[in-house]
């Protein structure tokens, strides 16, 4: 069974309860899956992977992060932000989004393209709030 993107699950409360359980499950025998997760590394999510019970039926592979993407994580969200900007009649002298905006997204990207596409979806997506709210909520 693959969780992706644990890290993005509602709470760190959350998050953490997912891990202990499963664990507590693969631990105890009580389940005959396999699991995967992929998470950036949160600090809490390293530390209950990091217990006793956890290192005795997990390993973990980290990724290594490539910041060689970053200018064209940049101009992505440029271009994206741009697009977003033109849909939703923003006007021009409203800055949006900051300079340290863009350097944040580029920043928690972490070189993976496929944050960078995900968080551009989520604000421009559907919903309630518009992509100003969003994209603070990403931030």
């Amino acid at each position: 069974i693959i969780i992706d993107g644990l890290d993005e699950c509602d709470g760190k409360d959350a998050q953490s309860t997912i891990i202990d359980i499963i664990i507590t499950s693969v631990h105890r025998q009580s389940t005959p899956f396999l699991w995967a997760f992929f998470s950036r590394p949160e600090p809490h999510i390293t530390s209950e992977f990091s217990t006793e019970q956890a290192t005795e039926v997990c390993w973990q592979l980290t990724l290594p992060v490539s910041r060689d993407a970053d200018q064209d994580i940049e101009a992505y969200l440029r271009d994206s932000f741009r697009t977003i900007r033109k849909k939703y009649n923003l006007p021009a002298a409203f800055p949006w989004p900051s300079e340290e905006d863009i350097h944040q997204l580029v920043k928690q990207s972490a070189g993976l393209f496929v944050y960078t596409a995900s968080a551009i979806r989520y604000v421009d997506g559907p919903g309630i709030s518009g992509p100003e709210e969003r994209l603070g909520s990403v931030l």
